[in-house]
């Protein structure tokens, strides 16, 4: 049985009133960001929709992907493919084997190529009675507008502080977590703090010129693109509060102050807001089976030139050489 956490309790109350009135979208687009247990709920709702919520067996078949009235697709060589939804459409086509609904969980839907998602439109613009389909994401505007306005939009947002403490009680951690108790206590689980402290040093030691651009690329291929551009985000918008004079709890990396202060001095608030536009272009098309090498030297090539020419005072286009 999954559970709803304390903070999807207005969400679930609207959607278990709707279940109750039997008037259920076909289509939900849970969003929010990473942590904030969105699979679970979306397997609590499956619970609820195949009649499964008290069976602990059936549970167990729902979150493996085996029940036969759940279909459950996730990305194949970081895509959803085409073949993978039509797969779906052909699911939704066949009798529910307990006469109940049939749920189709897409996580993360922003993973879809235009292909799939094309097709999963035409499912969804002529939906079956008893099928709802789940659309899972923390990147919305990834999707195709014409998904998104199909589906019913359920919006997860990070719990009060006192809340999420009761799941991880480092306010380091859910201040890296952006306050999402789940990711803050994964993020423990799996030691990240030391993770991050190699990354931090190699993005240090990359505006200082101790690092090339190569070198950093290899350092952060080691964990996945998303999580890098993530670290990468934050410390380059401590550096931007630093340069505003905010500092003690507005940083997002408190414990990395010092270091912090001394590397604002090698670069110019300009400079700055332009790499973070950098991190945003790359975000955008994050589910179009980027590069991340070459994401991550160019980025590495652009932060090191702005440094430089802040520290110079020359001049220079992004695109050339420094």
């Amino acid at each position: 049985m999954h559970e709803i956490y304390p903070w999807q309790h207005e969400q679930w109350q609207y959607l278990l009133t709707r279940y109750e009135n039997n008037n259920l979208p076909h289509a939900l687009l849970l969003v929010g960001q990473s942590g904030l247990g969105k699979t679970s709920f979306a397997y609590a709702l499956a619970e609820l929709l195949l009649d499964e919520k008290t069976d602990a067996k059936a549970s167990k078949l729902l979150e493996a992907g085996n029940h036969p009235d759940l279909k459950l697709i996730t990305p194949e060589d970081k895509i959803i493919k085409i073949e993978q939804i039509r797969n779906a459409i052909e699911f939704v086509s066949k009798k529910s084997h307990q006469n109940k609904y049939k749920v189709i969980i897409i996580k993360p839907a922003h993973a879809m190529n235009i292909a799939a998602s094309n097709a999963l439109l035409k499912t969804l613009e002529e939906p079956s009675e008893d099928t709802i389909i789940i659309l899972i994401t923390d990147q919305p505007s990834l999707l195709l507008p014409t998904i998104r306005s199909r589906c019913q939009r359920i919006d997860f947002y990070p719990p009060a502080k006192e809340i999420a403490k009761k799941w991880c009680d480092s306010d380091l951690l859910l201040a890296l977590a952006e306050n999402a108790p789940l990711l803050a206590r994964k993020l423990a689980e799996e030691g990240a703090l030391l993770e991050r402290d190699q990354l931090f040093n190699a993005f240090a030691d990359l505006l200082l010129k101790k690092l090339d651009p190569i070198k950093f690329a290899e350092i952060y291929l080691k964990v996945d693109l998303p999580v890098a551009l993530k670290y990468l985000q934050s410390w380059l918008l401590d550096l931007i509060k630093i340069k505003f004079s905010v500092v003690n709890k507005f940083l997002l990396n408190i414990d990395k102050t010092n270091e912090l202060s001394n590397l604002a001095q090698t670069i110019d608030l300009n400079n700055l807001f332009k790499n973070i536009d950098q991190l945003i272009e790359y975000k955008k098309y994050i589910g179009n089976n980027l590069n991340a090498q070459l994401v991550l030297e160019d980025f590495a090539v652009g932060l090191s030139c702005e440094a430089l020419r802040s520290a110079s005072g020359v001049e220079r286009s992004r695109k050339q050489e420094c």
